[in-house]
């Protein structure tokens, strides 16, 4: 018997940690230990399955036979949001009738961190301004263009802003040049995204979207996890102001800092939508279909920029897809997120988690190291098989 391939897990979040290091403990072909107890250039640690600061890319590069981890070390292209919509922008482009055409909303690059120069801003992204000048005589504020301000690398809805003004957004970028402190307030790069004011509302009118799991494999194949989640507002979207955030906002993170925060009322199985006979099944085998398509579109885009996106051969990712499903059951990608966080999925759905790491593994790790797989991976769903160059 071949001795036990190394394994080395570090996240930092137990949620993921307990989950991947109980995993893999079950299994003999492999001999896990956490990163404290050990380092990622050691010799014996055939996989690494840490955070993305704490991987030994010059390791992994300069001697990659038996070796594997779980990131790409370029993928700015997909998860800063201004280098998303220009790859999207230019793949569009030259593929008129690609679904990223429909899926991908309006976006702008925005680049701004002082206020003083706000009109300079403004004036790179006229055809906002345009809108925004327009709003100023139409009464209805629901028949405004509304946009949405957000980091380009910032998640969990930090510095969300949804907007019809211009002075509703001078006085964003005012306030916060302000009080500005930590990271965010240093924050310079930017995207206006035009906002789906028309989304699909249930639970009682309320707004949510899907978290969509995204595997990538090797340089590479594409897989979309079918056990995704829906991702509730906790207030109702019909008349809710602009600066209601948990009508606007469907991040479980900005729910669960209020109080009274019910985690069910908020954190749905995508499935389970069916079960309460407010939409049919049928709509969201529909709406599923397009998200793989979507994805599929997107990792095609994104390859072919290789200053922005080089998969490696012996690496493997897990990214966060998010969706937004508007009232004709249109798909919308809000955005892409790298170590996203399953711990949003909570306990009742947990199971979820648990078989994405195992479908994962047998997908990503096993046949790496020549080992049989223990579970059938029929939740992983191929999308896109692509040689891309790679190191």
């Amino acid at each position: 018997m071949a001795s036990p391939v190394g394994v080395l897990v570090g996240m930092s979040e137990p949620y993921t940690r307990d989950k991947l290091f109980s995993i893999f403990s079950e299994r003999p072909q492999y001999h896990v230990k956490l990163h404290e107890e050990g380092d990622s250039t050691e010799q014996h640690i055939g996989l690494q399955w840490v955070e993305y600061e704490d991987i030994a890319f010059d390791v992994l590069v300069g001697n990659p036979e038996g070796r594997l981890c779980n990131a790409y070390c370029i993928r700015k292209g997909l998860i800063r949001k201004a280098q998303l919509a220009y790859v999207c922008k230019k793949y569009v482009a030259k593929h008129l009738d690609s679904i990223l055409a429909r899926a991908v909303p309006e976006t702008y690059q925005f680049e701004m961190d002082d206020p003083y120069y706000f009109e300079e801003a403004m004036n790179d992204v006229f055809e906002v301004a345009a809108t925004l000048e327009s709003n100023l005589a139409i009464d209805d504020p629901a028949k405004r263009t509304r946009w949405i301000l957000k980091p380009s690398l910032a998640d969990k809805a930090a510095e969300i802003l949804v907007f019809d003004s211009e002075q509703r957004l001078r006085t964003f970028f005012e306030e916060r040049y302000e009080s500005a402190d930590g990271d965010v307030g240093h924050l310079r790069e930017w995207v206006i995204q035009r906002y789906i004011d028309r989304p699909l509302l249930l639970r009682g009118g309320r707004k949510f979207h899907v978290r969509t799991y995204v595997l990538a494999v090797g340089s590479m194949k594409v897989f979309v996890y079918e056990g995704m989640l829906a991702l509730f507002a906790s207030n109702a979207y019909e008349e809710a102001a602009l600066d209601d955030r948990l009508a606007h906002i469907t991040n479980t993170c900005v729910q669960a800092a209020e109080d009274g925060f019910v985690e069910d009322d908020v954190v749905r199985a995508y499935w389970s939508l069916a079960d309460t006979a407010e939409i049919p099944r049928a709509e969201l085998d529909n709406a599923f279909d397009q998200i793989k398509a979507t994805v599929g579109a997107l990792f095609d885009a994104v390859s072919s920029e290789v200053t922005v996106f080089q998969p490696l051969r012996n690496a493997f990712e897990l990214f966060g897809l998010d969706f937004l499903i508007d009232d004709e059951f249109n798909v919308h990608l809000l955005e892409a997120n790298a170590f996203p966080d399953f711990k949003q999925t909570g306990r009742k759905l947990q199971s979820l988690i648990d078989q994405l790491f195992r479908q994962t593994v047998a997908v990503a790790v096993d046949p790496y190291f020549g080992i049989e797989p223990v579970v059938v991976p029929k939740g992983l769903h191929l999308v896109l098989d692509k040689e891309v160059a790679s190191r």
